[in-house]
């Protein structure tokens, strides 16, 4: 802190000095010449960038980066309404210099730049407002916070060093204060202060919990911020978090975390949500990420569509009550059943259609019911029609008829006179054809039960799905029937009993008596006709006419009929299964399977939902869509480039950042051990060589002591042979 406040005397003092020149000398060229700089590195271009801090072809290379820096550092402390806008230009030229250029970054950092953004983060909004730059003030505010971001953005291993200091630098308490602050002014205001405050308090959740992110990185998960929240800061945060998702994104061959608002959840139908999970192609991770591609483009026209709907006040009504209009007719379409199952009595008259009832109290309970009835159900048919109004495409023949290109097909499209349009008519048509008839029309409306029950859906679906082929079989044994029944008016019309319903007086009779008998007998025509024979010829005929329609259509077409509706049954049951088991036991974006992060990550729950999640990819596509391109940080621009081409290498297939933590931790893990035993190992050597020559010293020693023996002992024999020899 000291150091800060000595800091901080130093821009006071250069600031106080160079006041007055400043503001003389700015007429507006130095933000034309700084906006210049700034349009030159537009788009992330690192050549610009590179160059305008280093010019390795000029024999003098001047830092413009540092020179930027330096020029914003004389406003420390010293930032009115005459030189704000300067400031916040210079602000976003840094940003620009700075984004996605980690050399920049740490230029920036070098030139004491944290203490200029701990400045104007501290810095008092009020004087602003009194004097009419409140605008700017949010502006400035912004900008510092946007810089402060783009220091932080990227994941590797450059960034983790500059966060490190960044997070010994950075004023974590103010960044909290001012968050706190900015989130309460978005409940107290509206229009565009609102919305900027709360742009910022989301700007600033998100750089406190990218600080998190390297600070656990750094030194273990248990690490937190050295700053314990208030409770109204863990309120606002949280509230902030809520609207906050985030995505990884792989960037060449590092994995990028990025945090993002997301204005409109609920925007997102549940019946989307379903659509997509159980159709997706899911044949390989790539081909079901490109098909999610192509989902996420016509959803992302849902959701635009759905906003729309909701700011328009009625339809909104409408949409946001679907799930009250079901339930209400539901009820009621089981009250009215059975009520009408209790109180209907026959007619005494056999060719009577109406039912015996008693007015006095059955007309005034149908009609009261009924007409409830018919409101939620017109309620329910509006809402279906307001929902999918964007969805809606004429049959094909029309289009080739009126000579018009047909719209580009979406899996969200919904033909209008298909079987979902029609059911939702007749429904209507139905409640109120049933308040005319004595409810005649109620028993359909139990079919409301299939509309959001997906086991019923299936079921149908195995009926539908291969709908031509059964209308194709069912064509052909029409056909063969009716040959039968060509040849049984020719030979054996003595054989139709009209007294048991077997007629075949014209061949239109025939034919019709061998399709209803033929079909329900269950064996075959000959089981419907009586076994008595007029003739010696008859018998014979009869044998292979009957046992030739038994094989043909009761044996064959029907169980080929069977055939295909049971195996398009097991074949969407087997479809479900593999979703099931899909979505169960692998990461939708990553593919990896569930036992991974069981064992080295958080838990496979805590992955998809908070990590890898499915909908955050969706949402971030939206949050690119909607931001301008000049906007884009750098990891926007690659992924935006990326959609472009409908290309998926950012997908983080099969790869988490929560794994290669852990793999980064293993490894550490392993080089400790091996320099343990490898320590161990040079101990082990230090001592055997500390043994051998220990051991060569005694050697030494001994052979020393013996030589020095045998030295004597050849001294003593020459010295007693001398005196010999002197004697003689």
């Amino acid at each position: 802190m000291e150091e800060l406040e000595k800091k901080a005397g130093v821009h006071e003092s250069s600031a106080d000095a160079s006041s007055d020149q400043l503001r003389f000398r700015d007429d507006g060229y130095i933000e034309i010449v700084l906006r210049i700089m700034g349009y030159m590195c537009d788009g992330h271009h690192k050549v610009l960038q590179d160059y305008l801090r280093e010019q390795p072809d000029n024999i003098k290379s001047l830092n413009l980066v540092a020179e930027v820096c330096d020029y914003l550092l004389l406003f420390y402390n010293a930032v009115d309404d005459d030189n704000i806008s300067l400031v916040v230009q210079i602000f976003n030229t840094l940003i620009e210099f700075a984004s996605g250029n980690q050399d920049n970054q740490a230029t920036l950092f070098d030139h004491q730049i944290i203490d200029m953004i701990n400045d104007v983060i501290r810095m008092d909004m009020t004087r602003f407002a009194d004097v009419g730059c409140v605008d700017d003030a949010y502006d400035l505010k912004q900008a510092a916070i946007d810089l402060l971001a783009s220091m932080v953005e990227k994941n590797n291993d450059k960034t983790k060093r500059l966060a490190k200091e960044i997070l010994e630098t950075i004023h974590v308490d103010a960044l909290y204060e001012s968050m706190v602050a900015f989130q309460g002014v978005t409940k107290e205001r509206s229009g565009e202060e609102a919305e900027a405050a709360r742009r910022l308090a989301f700007t600033i959740e998100h750089v406190l919990t990218r600080f998190r992110d390297f600070g656990r990185s750094l030194y273990g998960k248990k690490w937190s911020l050295h700053h314990k929240p208030s409770k109204d800061e863990a309120e606002a945060e949280k509230e902030l978090v809520e609207s906050t998702m985030s995505v990884e994104i792989l960037e060449g061959d590092e994995l990028q975390k990025v945090y993002f608002r997301v204005k409109d959840q609920k925007a997102l139908r549940e019946e989307v949500k379903e659509t997509l999970k159980w159709n997706i192609t899911r044949e390989s991770p790539t081909d079901k990420l490109r098909d999610f591609l192509e989902w996420a483009k016509d959803i992302q026209r849902d959701i635009h569509y759905q906003k729309k709907v909701r700011d328009h006040w009625l339809a909104s009504l409408f949409v946001l009550g679907d799930t009250v209009w079901y339930w209400f007719v539901l009820l009621l379409t089981l009250t009215l059943n059975i009520f009408i199952l209790s109180t209907w009595d026959a007619p005494r008259n056999l060719h009577e259609h109406h039912p015996d009832i008693d007015g006095s109290y059955f007309y005034p309970v149908l009609y009261t019911l009924g007409g409830l009835h018919l409101f939620f159900s017109i309620c329910m048919v509006v809402t279906f029609y307001i929902a999918n109004y964007h969805n809606f495409v004429m049959p094909s023949f029309l289009y080739t008829i009126t000579r018009k290109k047909p719209p580009s097909c979406s899996h969200a499209s919904i033909n209008v006179f298909g079987l979902r349009s029609l059911f939702y008519m007749l429904f209507l048509a139905a409640s109120a054809l049933s308040l005319f008839f004595d409810g005649y029309f109620y028993c359909f409306h139990l079919f409301i039960i299939v509309v959001n029950n997906d086991i019923l859906l299936r079921v149908l679906q195995s009926v539908t799905r291969n709908g031509v082929s059964l209308l194709w079989v069912a064509a052909l044994m029409i056909i063969i029937i009716y040959v039968y029944s060509v040849i049984a008016f020719a030979f054996l019309r003595r054989s139709f009993d009209p007294n048991e319903g077997l007629y075949c007086e014209s061949l239109g009779q025939c034919f019709v008596t061998s399709l209803k008998f033929g079909l329900l007998s269950g064996g075959g025509l000959g089981e419907a006709l009586p076994p008595k024979t007029y003739s010696f010829f008859e018998p014979g005929l009869r044998t292979l006419y009957d046992l030739s329609y038994f094989i043909v259509i009761t044996v064959i077409a029907l169980n080929i009929v069977f055939g295909i509706i049971v195996d398009t049954f097991s074949e969407l049951r087997d479809d479900k299964w593999k979703a099931q088991n899909d979505m169960s036991s692998v990461c939708f974006i990553c593919g990896n399977p569930s036992f991974e992060f069981e064992k080295r990550g958080s838990g496979f729950e805590h992955h998809v939902k908070k990590e890898h999640n499915m909908w955050a990819y969706l949402f971030y596509f939206i949050h690119l869509s909607e931001k301008l391109h000049n906007d884009y940080t750098s990891i926007e621009s690659f992924v935006a480039s990326r959609l472009e081409k409908d290309e998926i290498d950012f997908f983080p297939l099969n790869k988490a950042i929560c794994l290669s933590d852990t793999e980064d931790t293993s490894t550490e893990q392993i080089q400790e051990l091996k320099n343990m035993i490898q320590l161990l190992l040079d101990r082990h050597e230090r001592e055997d060589a500390n043994v051998r020559r220990r051991k060569e010293k005694q050697e030494q020693k001994s052979w020393e002591r013996h030589h020095k023996l045998v030295r004597g002992l050849t001294e003593t024999s020459s010295v007693d042979d001398e005196d010999e020899v002197t004697t003689i």
